[in-house]
């Protein structure tokens, strides 16, 4: 009696599991575990990879017990305000006192009065202190070094209080002030205060979300190419090619514009011409995997597979450096990359041995990723698990063997990926999770409901309560999409209402079609609104086939 709301529901789970939302914004390393993705999960698994560009050495321990713990307290209230998950506040709480426990040290000799401050945890005063009655016109190269180290402090200070635009700024005149002393040495100094002055205003773009960073961080990146051209300074070029790429991919992810993410493949290609695996074999892992989230990124905006094979042969190259052993965190990482490529490429082309490769490498991450230490990261992979489970599924359905086992499996792992969503912080992942699990469960419980009714039963039921759930946020998702679950859950009702005979679920499943209509009505969606209005007509015909 469905089969006009079935027709629709089709075309709706296909919709629902295309990966048309994926904006997954990459900062530094750019990354992707998941299908359907937002920005943040990228910021936050980039803050924990190391970074080539940092301190030499990381703080001593000493150095690290010598911040006070006023100025511990001081970092975490700053922290608790920015809203962070338990994961991101230590991780963010421990590099900050890395970052202080290394200034310490600068200020010991360069500025007491400043260290004071900082051990206070009055930040604002030490910013001050290292900046107050300064003019950088006109010094000797002397005085020009010294006040380059106090800008340069500022600057770490703003860091730790998260103002990046500020450090900007900082880095930008301690290099100005470098640039005045004329020495050879000076040169290769000013290009590392320009890269970090980029550096800071690509966070400040992509952490603060202030987008028109990226412009000027562009302008740095390409006056560090100057100070350090290809055959005086190789490895630093191809350096800044590597941040040049990072700065560009984020740019035109934030503005959908993928001339700049070609940009950024040119620069990933740059850098890899100068870097070789046996020669420098993280920086040329590093370079392939960004190389690979950047072409990924690329197919997203045309809507084809061309770009995504040259993706996966990039993650795969990562990978043969950054091995299991080595690198777990990054090898978990570059597995998740490669099964985001794969995964498309095998729905797209209804290639099962391609899916299922991509479900080998999710499950690859996940056998490195630790919940407890990433909790929302692995969350997301479970995500993207499922949805590839659910296309291997439905490639098995087309070849005449029912993929049961799939969704089975499909059903645990977006159960999995639910346990680290919340409907309060991640509404529109929490209702893309939910339609998935609604999905696996429904097309198992159609399925099931032939040869075992009540078995089939309960899975219907359990679609529709992940349906019901990703209703809940309705106001995170677009009217079309609330639609579609409408029109999903609907389906799912009708199906239990033809074992259980319960008017109560043809009610409700008439209610939710008549609200999916108003909404495809108001979005102007007239091939989704006939079938929905099909639909209601079925709907109505066995009400009335029931009373009479």
């Amino acid at each position: 009696m469905f089969g006009s709301g079935a027709d629709f529901f089709a075309a709706a789970t296909h919709d629902l599991m295309s990966p048309d939302n994926r904006s997954f914004l990459a900062l530094v390393l750019g990354s992707g575990f998941v299908l359907l993705v937002g920005f943040w999960g990228a910021r936050r698994l980039m803050r924990a990879l190391p970074d080539s560009y940092g301190e030499a050495s990381p703080p001593t321990d000493a150095e690290r017990d010598g911040v006070t713990a006023a100025s511990r307290e001081a970092v975490a209230a700053m922290l608790q305000a920015e809203n962070l998950d338990a994961t991101q506040f230590e991780r963010r709480l421990g590099q900050a006192i890395d970052m202080l426990a290394k200034l310490r040290t600068r200020l010991a000799d360069a500025c007491p009065a400043a260290l004071a401050l900082v051990d206070a945890g009055d930040f604002a005063a030490a910013r001050a202190a290292l900046r107050n009655g300064r003019d950088p016109r006109g010094v000797g190269p002397d005085q020009a070094k010294r006040e380059a180290r106090l800008y340069t402090a500022a600057a770490v200070i703003d860091q730790i209080k998260l103002d990046y635009r500020g450090a900007a700024e900082n880095y930008d005149v301690a290099a100005t002030l470098v640039s005045q002393v004329g020495e050879e040495e000076a040169r290769g100094q000013e290009w590392r205060l320009r890269i970090e002055q980029a550096r800071a205003l690509v966070g400040d773009a992509t952490v603060k979300g202030n987008a028109d960073s990226i412009g000027p961080a562009l302008a740095v990146y390409d006056k560090a190419l100057e100070l350090a051209p290809r055959r005086a300074a190789p490895h630093a070029w191809a350096q800044t090619q590597m941040h040049r790429g990072d700065a560009l991919l984020a740019g035109g992810l934030a503005a959908a514009e993928p001339r700049l993410v070609e940009d950024a493949v040119q620069s990933y290609q740059a850098a890899l011409e100068e870097w070789t695996r046996r020669a420098t074999p993280f920086e040329w892992a590093r370079a392939q995997h960004n190389l690979g989230e950047a072409l990924r990124r690329l197919a997203d905006f045309d809507s084809g597979v061309e770009r995504l094979q040259p993706a996966a042969d990039a993650y795969r190259a990562a990978l043969s450096a950054w091995t299991r052993e080595a690198a777990p965190d990054l090898w978990a990482m570059t597995q998740g990359g490669l099964g985001d490529a794969l995964a498309v490429i095998g729905a797209h082309t209804g290639d099962g041995d391609t899916l299922r490769e991509a479900i080998a490498a999710y499950q690859a991450a996940l056998g490195e990723l630790r919940r407890e230490i990433a909790p929302q990261e692995w969350a997301q992979i479970q995500n993207s698990l499922g949805v590839a489970l659910e296309a291997l599924a439905e490639h098995e359905h087309r070849e005449g063997d029912y993929g049961a086992k799939p969704l089975k499996l499909a059903v645990e792992a977006f159960q999995h990926a639910l346990e680290g969503r919340s409907a309060e912080t991640d509404p529109a992942q929490y209702a893309a999770t939910s339609v998935g699990l609604g999905d696996s469960l429904l097309s198992l419980g159609e399925h099931e409901a032939e040869t075992n009714p009540e078995y089939g039963a309960d899975l219907l039921a359990r679609a529709a309560e992940a349906y019901r759930g990703a209703l809940k946020v309705r106001d995170a998702i677009t009217p079309q999409e609330v639609a579609r679950i409408e029109i999903n859950l609907a389906y799912a009702l009708g199906l239990s209402w033809t074992g259980a005979r319960d008017d109560a679920l043809l009610d409700e499943a008439l209610a939710h079609v008549e609200d999916a209509i108003a909404l495809l009505r108001e979005s102007g969606d007239a091939e989704h609104l006939a079938a929905a209005e099909a639909a209601r007509r079925n709907i109505l015909d066995a009400r009335r086939g029931e009373a009479a």
